[in-house]
């Protein structure tokens, strides 16, 4: 049994997966070889670049009816590999909310809106909308902790700067506002999941963020939606209390700094995990020689009049800082009027942690390359159970969803207070290592997948066990999942594009569905695959985070890649009821460093008693014939579209745009029964119908 006491156990469960493959990492970075032979040429790394029209060579991936499920109906023709669906009373809804993705804030959406224009690209709305995305989660993950909301409404020109990542502490324009994600939101027929900002901002910013989105017309936020041009609400039913909050995520902000005191009244933590108290109750912190930022994305003097440099955690409690520059420390004054031009003095905003500096003439100028550092007391903060009541009074039906995902949080929280959901975010990858062949990082991938199901599961008995009558009402939300963007097998940078990431999409999906999540969200929906991003280059908009979207933008040149394929498959050819399905004889993919079987499936059912069933083959080089046995035996045609190419490693460009992509086949099931033949890396869906 877990124990709670241990505020590690769950990340050791969500590390099992990994640990049998790092045998098969190290063993390939000392060099054993791995080549294999595909349809499409050798694949030993870098080598394999040079037959793919994907990666911009002169021989085009092809794709057609050989790469596609294949069907036998003579009578006499049988498998012993079987896949069988369950009996319809046992069946149970797929959620609508599980076809989510990400939107990014900065850089226009990341590809979703027209930066000069301001408009939303025509085509992003249309492929939204094919794929079928029924919840899309903003500002982002990283993003969101150090994103004001009120920063990026009204006209564009009115507009400030909000920072991207406070490790790299850029600031760039906010023109892709929660106004705009409204628009997208109602164009594409979408829901959304919005994170706020727990890292730098407080519980009252977020409260009317709430109100701002979601409040009618006769509220004083309703009235200010409007005078910005939109007068009706958005459908916001989900919202993060910040991101990825737990210790080891590494995204502390001001909980980064030396404890002063727990929760309004000094609160004695009673975990050993301060930064879990800290989360939960608020507190105050301090912080010493800490380098200011300053909105020319530097933190350096310039010899500006009037520079301004900003706290990384406002609010700043009053008299404790003390501002240097180049180490000297400098004086604060409540008015720079009438100050000597050499004097070393400045304004404070405690509320803000803005800091003015002089012009030369009142006030001494900040020298060029200069640092600004300040120590300071950081606080009070509101901590998680501030937040959840200042936004459901905002919004009552708010579902209001804690992002520390560790069982300790579940444990402290207990069966008395509320929080709405817990959001998990499901990543694979997580080992970097460059020398892993794209075979190798094919089988750990898909076993690390199939293993989501055990993380999800840990988090829901947790719940159970400590939530006590509330647990009911508690759910998980997987507001992210993916592979880590910054690992890809050797000579494959674009890997995040492929096929085989389609795979893993599928995969995960499929075992998310299972486990019954009400809310599934990739990450993410768009990105600049297919030109340079317009803002400055930071962490989190590097070329390998702009492999990691569905649609490959931005939007003028936006296509599906196969990922996105893999969506609409389960929105628009998939069926709502879930039903049990079986494989029999299920043959094994043995690699470095375990095994998992070769085929999975997933069968629903509609309401008129049609069958619809995804069968996904992870072999790279096999076909695999198998005997299909739904769940009655009146089926007599089937439909099928099968998602593949002939190499795992293929992606689509605006080149070849279909290089990748369903191929669609008819045919005849005998005495109920259908022989089909799933090709290698492959992803096919059969619709049944009587």
């Amino acid at each position: 049994m877990l124990r709670v006491h241990n505020k590690y156990i769950w990340q050791l469960i969500r590390l099992f997966s990994l640990l049998a493959i790092v045998s098969g990492f190290i063993l390939l970075g000392k060099g054993v070889s791995s080549a294999l032979s595909v349809s499409g040429g050798t694949l030993s790394g870098s080598a394999y670049l040079s037959n793919d029209r994907s990666a911009d060579s002169n021989t085009k991936v092809t794709y057609g009816n050989q790469n596609s499920v294949s069907f036998d109906n003579s009578s006499s023709n049988s498998s012993n590999i079987k896949i069988t669906s369950g009996e319809l009373s046992k069946s149970s809804k797929i959620s609508g909310l599980d076809f989510g993705a990400n939107e990014i804030w900065y850089d226009g959406g990341y590809g979703t809106q027209n930066i000069t224009t301001g408009q939303l690209y025509p085509n992003v709305i249309k492929q939204t909308k094919d794929i079928g995305i029924s919840i899309l989660r903003y500002p982002g993950g990283i993003p969101s902790d150090t994103y004001h909301w009120q920063n990026a409404i009204g006209k564009q020109n009115s507009r400030t700067d909000n920072v991207v990542y406070q490790g790299q502490n850029v600031f760039l324009p906010s023109n892709f506002g929660p106004d705009e994600f409204g628009n997208l939101l109602r164009s594409t027929n979408s829901v959304g999941d919005i994170t706020v900002n727990f890292g730098t901002g407080t519980a009252q910013e977020a409260a009317n963020w709430v109100q701002y989105m979601t409040a009618p017309i006769s509220n004083s936020w309703g009235q200010l939606r409007t005078k910005n041009g939109h007068p009706e609400p958005y459908n916001i039913p989900v919202w993060e209390i910040g991101n990825e909050t737990q210790s080891l995520s590494g995204e502390n902000y001001w909980r980064s700094g030396a404890v002063v005191s727990i929760g309004s009244n000094n609160y004695q933590c009673n975990s050993t995990d301060i930064h879990l108290c800290e989360y939960v109750y608020g507190g105050v912190t301090s912080f010493s020689n800490q380098k200011t930022l300053a909105t020319n994305n530097s933190t350096a003097g310039n010899r500006s009049p009037n520079q301004v440099f900003y706290a990384e955690y406002p609010p700043i409690v009053s008299g404790s800082q003390v501002v240097f520059v180049n180490g000297i420390a400098w004086v604060k004054v409540n008015s720079l009027a009438g100050v000597s031009g050499n004097s070393h003095d400045y304004l404070l905003d405690n509320i803000t942690g803005k800091i003015t500096f002089g012009d030369g003439v009142n006030g001494a100028i900040v020298p060029n390359n200069a640092t600004v550092s300040i120590n300071y007391r950081s606080g009070p903060h509101d901590g998680f159970i501030q937040y959840y009541n200042l936004m459901k009074a905002a919004d009552p039906k708010a579902k209001i969803c804690s992002a520390y995902e560790a069982i300790d949080f579940i444990q402290l929280m207990g069966s008395t207070t509320p929080y709405d959901c817990l959001a998990s975010h499901l990543y694979a990858g997580q080992i970097i290592s460059t020398n892993s062949s794209a075979s190798l990082f094919h089988n750990s991938l898909i076993q690390q997948s199939n293993n989501f199901g055990t993380v999800l599961k840990s988090e829901q008995s947790a719940i159970n066990q400590y939530a006590g009558k509330r647990a009911k009402d508690i759910n998980l939300a997987v507001t992210e999942y993916g592979v880590n963007a910054l690992t890809y097998p050797y000579g494959q940078p674009n890997y995040h594009r492929s096929q085989d990431m389609a795979l893993f999409v599928a995969n995960s999906l499929r075992v998310m569905i299972n486990a019954h999540i009400p809310i599934a969200e990739k990450h993410y929906l768009i990105s600049y695959q297919n030109s340079a991003a317009p803002g400055y280059k930071t962490y989190v908009n590097s070329s390998t985070f702009s492999n990691n979207a569905l649609i490959g933008g931005p939007g003028p040149n936006s296509i599906l890649q196969p990922s996105a394929y893999v969506m609409q498959a389960y929105s628009k050819l998939l069926y709502s009821n879930l039903v049990n399905s079986n494989i029999t004889n299920n043959p094994n993919t043995v690699f470095n460093g375990g095994s998992y079987p070769t085929l999975s499936s997933l069968a629903t059912t509609d309401n008129q008693g049609n069958e619809s069933m995804m069968i996904i083959n992870f072999s790279e080089q096999k076909s695999v014939k198998t005997q299909v046995q739904p769940s009655i035996n009146s089926y007599k045609t089937v439909k099928s579209w099968t998602l593949g190419s002939n190499n795992f490693l293929a992606y689509n460009t605006p080149i070849d745009p279909g290089v990748v992509g369903f191929v669609q086949k008819n045919s005849n099931l005998v005495n109920g029964k259908l022989v089909a033949t799933f090709p290698p890396s492959s992803i096919t869906v059969l619709q049944l119908s009587k």
